[in-house]
């Protein structure tokens, strides 16, 4: 039951596509809402596979919510005063660690929609590597550098959703 355990999870499903039609994935039918949007249900199925997953209204580190809408996920966290300002310097409170969930955004529509598990980060070079399920319909690990997509330019982390921090 540990962080470490949850990204372990995460990385061993890299690959792992949908099956059938649009959004049909293991991860929905653990869920129970096969067919729809699944970036929040994968995050939610690896925290049930570490140990650390909770349906609690509010919880402490490093609880996950069992919960699929990406802006749920960050009120969730906001109530938990773990949603904070993501930040890539090393000094800082806000920096991203490996075992955080981030939410992202697109810069041309403006929409949080998405949301990942960092895995890995390099502050030396700014670049932290989240994996997201339901990108381009399968797990993958994208690369971001200081916040920002390497593979698209209008995506970026918006929020850091703290499994290690909690600031009141």
């Amino acid at each position: 039951m540990s962080l470490a355990e949850f990204i372990e999870v995460a990385e061993n499903e890299v690959g792992e596509k949908e099956t059938g039609t649009t959004n049909q994935t293991k991860y929905g039918k653990w869920f129970g809402s096969d067919g729809q949007p699944w970036c929040g249900m994968f995050i939610a199925w690896c925290a049930n596979e570490a140990g650390i997953l909770t349906t609690a209204s509010s919880a402490n580190l490093p609880y996950v919510p069992k919960l699929a809408g990406v802006k749920a996920i960050r009120d969730w966290y906001a109530n938990c005063g773990r949603c904070l300002a993501p930040n890539m310097n090393a000094a800082s409170a806000n920096r991203l660690r490996p075992g955080d969930v981030v939410i992202i955004d697109n810069a041309t529509s403006g929409d949080t929609n998405h949301a990942g598990i960092v895995v890995s980060v390099d502050y030396n070079t700014k670049k932290a590597v989240v994996v997201e399920g339901n990108y381009s319909d399968k797990v993958s690990k994208v690369t971001y550098t200081d916040l920002v997509s390497n593979n698209e330019s209008n995506v970026r982390i918006s929020y850091l959703c703290s499994n290690n921090v909690r600031i009141s």
